[in-house]
């Protein structure tokens, strides 16, 4: 019996790397639902075999799939061992740091990592660069605009101004 939740599974992880935790198995399956409503009527064995040969709906999939949770600070624990562990570190060797952020969704923790490396490093030797599979998300993380209730905690923590984030 063919199980086109898995078919998709392994679609989207040959892609996109994404690999689903398997408590997830009900929201591809809702996801996949609605794409395939959206796309051929419904039929979810049709809807798996048009994802091989279509990675602009494989792209719309993951777009349903994929977390995109992020906030300024999201987890701090991670951030306060940036700051007293590691970047020392390279404080004391000198020299230029580059970090990447990968499944940066709308920017907030690249924008973190740039601010928290940017105060500790200075602007000019630290360099972010943000990637997302999600075109509109990163074209949010681009522009780099947020409510000011939402980048307070960054402020509270002592950032820097003129933190330049490269994304793609």
């Amino acid at each position: 019996e063919a199980d086109p939740v898995g078919a998709a599974a392994a679609s989207l992880a040959h892609r996109t790397g994404l690999r689903l935790p398997t408590g997830s198995r009900t929201r591809l399956h809702d996801a996949m639902a609605l794409r395939a409503r959206h796309t051929n009527g419904g039929d979810l064995e049709c809807y798996v075999a048009m994802l091989e040969g279509d990675p602009d709906e494989l792209d719309e999939l993951f777009d349903l799939v994929s977390v995109g949770q992020t906030a300024f600070l999201r987890h701090p624990g991670l951030f306060d061992a940036l700051e007293l562990h590691v970047l020392p570190v390279h404080a004391a060797r000198g020299g230029d740091v580059h970090v990447v952020s990968a499944g940066c969704s709308t920017g907030e923790e690249a924008w973190t990592l740039a601010a928290c490396t940017a105060a500790r490093l200075g602007v000019e030797a630290c360099r972010v660069t943000a990637v997302d599979w999600c075109r509109d998300a990163l074209a949010v993380a681009r522009a780099g605009r947020y409510g000011a209730e939402a980048a307070e905690v960054l402020v509270e923590r002592g950032a820097v101004a003129g933190v330049r984030l490269a994304t793609g």
